[in-house]
C-alpha cells in the first residue's frame, strides 16, 4: 500500500492511497465437485483520492473519491450446474469467476459541539458491478448521522443513525425475506 498526504496549507490536506492484493482460493472452491482446481487467486487493485478541510475546534470536512477493481472474483452461483456434483447429484450451485468493480465518493463531516459531544456525518454513494450485472448487497446509498459523548472520564458513548437505501438483493435469498431499504439506530460504549 502507498500512500500520500500533503498539507497544502495548515487547513487542508490532500491524501491520497493505492494498493494491491491477492486472495487464494479456499480449499472448497478447488474442490472439482462444487468449484474448479484451476482457480487462480483473485487480484485486485484500490485507489482513493481525497481533500480534508480542517476547521476550528477539531472540526473537519472530507471528500474521498474511491474506485476498486477485483479480477477473477470468485462467488457462489446458486443457478450454476457447471460442476460435477451439481449435475451428479441434480442440485444447482457451483464456484464460478467474475471481474468486480465499484467506485463513489464518500463525503464526512465532524464537529464538535463542546468538550465532551462530537457530531459526526457521512454519506457515500456507491457504484459497484458483479461481471455484467449490479452487484448485490452493496447499497448504493449509505448515510449516517452519530453523536460521540465522553460521559465520565473514563466512559464514552456513541450513538448512529444509519440509513441504507438502494441495495440489490441477493438471488439467493428467499423472496419474503429480500433485504431492502433499511435504518438502524447503534448504541456503542467503551469504558476504560
Amino acid at each position: 500500500r502507498a500512500t500520500l498526504a500533503w498539507r497544502m496549507r495548515e487547513d487542508l490536506i490532500l491524501r491520497a492511497s493505492a494498493s494491491d492484493g491477492f486472495r487464494a482460493p479456499a480449499l472448497i472452491e478447488l474442490d472439482p465437485g462444487f468449484g474448479d482446481p484451476g482457480f487462480e487467486p483473485e487480484t485486485s487493485t484500490s485507489y482513493d483520492i481525497g481533500i480534508e478541510k480542517r476547521l476550528a475546534g477539531e472540526g473537519f470536512l472530507r471528500a474521498t473519491l474511491f474506485h476498486t477493481e477485483i479480477d477473477g472474483q470468485i462467488f457462489f452461483d446458486g443457478n450454476s450446474t457447471d460442476c460435477a456434483d451439481a449435475v451428479e447429484f441434480g442440485f444447482p450451485g457451483c464456484f464460478e469467476t467474475r471481474d468486480f468493480e465499484a467506485s463513489g465518493v464518500e463525503l464526512s463531516a465532524g464537529f464538535p459541539i463542546n468538550a465532551h459531544l462530537t457530531l459526526n456525518a457521512a454519506y457515500t454513494f456507491t457504484d459497484a458491478d458483479s461481471g455484467d450485472t449490479r452487484a448485490s448487497r452493496v447499497p448504493r446509498h449509505d448515510a449516517l448521522l452519530a453523536l460521540a459523548a465522553e460521559i465520565t472520564p473514563r466512559l464514552d458513548a456513541r450513538f448512529t443513525l444509519q440509513h441504507v437505501t438502494d441495495m440489490e438483493p441477493s438471488v439467493f435469498a428467499p423472496a419474503v425475506n429480500k433485504v431492502g431499504d433499511f435504518t438502524l439506530f447503534h448504541v456503542n460504549t467503551t469504558y476504560a
